[in-house]
């Protein structure tokens, strides 16, 4: 397996063809990864990935090279050329975490499914909003929430299906209460983005008091406050 790289270019395939007579190896992003390696990083530091939503043939994999590696999907390659490209079979990969968000674009619909299932147990919130909304996008042009819904097949730009994403968080947000809010994030998570003043608004002083220790209502005050409150409190009493 390759070892740590401080970038990685990945490139996108839905089949790998291998060369014909008259043409060379594919060569996925070599361009960019010399681009890289002379101007900007050492070759040891750049690593190109060339992902294949479907999996690759077995004679195509054989007449370039690629072999499996002992992680499931991932493939090299001695060819020359190539051999710096990394293959990764995304229906072969293993449902790790970290390959899970790209699983997503594998060809297998249970593949697929999986992954998003997988997504939804990790949490989507702990991911970056815009690709939260993106993967949510394709969740429902891909399998759709509407029984008997037909399949789309209309093409969009990632921007439209981030879009998309986002109108169905706003639909989904309006339907909750406070309390299926309070129940997913906590009261605790919810108060420490409300500032104190907006936490006491509507409560009475003598609503609040009692939750605090007598050393604590008194914390922060000045000596001379608290000497004149108490010979307020005496006069009082008298």
């Amino acid at each position: 397996m390759v070892g740590w790289a401080r970038l990685f270019l990945p490139t996108f395939s839905s089949t790998i063809r291998p060369a014909t007579k008259n043409q060379s190896p594919p060569r996925p992003k070599i361009h960019h990864t010399w681009k890289f390696m002379v101007q900007y990083l050492p070759h040891a530091e750049v690593q190109t990935v060339l992902l294949s939503a479907r999996k690759t043939r077995s004679e195509t994999l054989t007449r370039l090279g690629y072999q499996l590696t002992d992680y499931p999907g991932v493939y090299q390659t001695r060819q020359p050329v190539i051999r710096n490209v990394l293959l990764l079979s995304l229906n072969e990969l293993s449902n790790e975490p970290h390959n899970v968000w790209i699983k997503c674009f594998a060809s297998h619909k249970k593949v697929k499914k999986q992954a998003f299932n997988k997504l939804e147990e990790l949490d989507l919130i702990s991911i970056a909003n815009e690709l939260k909304w993106f993967i949510s996008g394709l969740m429902r042009l891909w399998f759709g929430t509407i029984r008997g819904e037909q399949k789309m097949t209309i093409e969009f730009t990632p921007e439209e299906v981030t879009e998309f994403g986002k109108q169905l968080g706003e639909v989904w947000l309006a339907d909750l209460t406070v309390d299926d809010m309070l129940a997913r994030f906590g009261r605790e998570e919810v108060l420490s983005h409300v500032k104190p003043v907006d936490r006491l608004a509507g409560l009475k002083p003598e609503e609040v008091l009692p939750y605090f220790k007598p050393v604590d209502r008194l914390a922060g005050l000045e000596p001379e406050i608290i000497e004149e409150y108490l010979k307020q409190l005496k006069r009082h009493k008298k």
